[in-house]
């Protein structure tokens, strides 16, 4: 299947409401749970670390090691590290979306996460696979790198 017509099919089968969750989401607080955490208030730099959660509204990411980058008392970005770094997120109208790989970042401002390293995410039976992927919750795009898709029709 030509890569394009793969994208095509998987946005197809991605929420159409998941635009309105993430533009909303983006105001809500973000909270985190950790085993160590320390935070360099010059650098804007907090490292945690042992079974990160990492939850805002309906997202949640979880990594071994997860790291918030902060500019003027905002988190801006978040990475995360881990035998599998996850994500979770739970549209408004729509089944979830998973996720998972070697790691992961969320760019808090545009709701756009990064995945790579045996990079996965799944939405009900829809499957893509790829080297890197990249899933922008607000424009319900993903693209990636040696892409592998398994799209699944819905019954009527």
């Amino acid at each position: 299947m030509h890569p394009r017509l793969l994208l095509l099919s998987l946005l197809l089968g991605l929420s159409s409401t998941s635009l309105m969750a993430a533009e909303g989401a983006v105001e809500l607080p973000i909270d985190l749970v950790a085993n160590h955490g320390e935070y360099d208030a010059n650098a804007g730099i907090a490292t945690y670390t042992g079974d990160v959660v990492v939850t805002q509204g309906e997202m949640r990411l979880t990594g071994d090691k997860v790291v918030l980058h902060t500019e003027e008392g905002e988190v801006i970005k978040i990475e995360s590290w881990g035998k599998l770094a996850t994500f979770h997120y739970v549209p408004q109208e729509d089944p979830p979306i998973d996720g998972k790989g070697g790691y992961m970042r969320y760019t808090v401002q545009n709701a756009l996460i990064y995945i790579e390293g045996n990079a996965y995410v799944k939405q009900e039976k829809n499957e893509t696979y790829g080297d890197t992927l990249t899933y922008d919750l607000n424009k319900e795009f993903i693209t990636g790198e040696r892409v592998q898709m398994s799209f699944t029709p819905k019954t009527k």
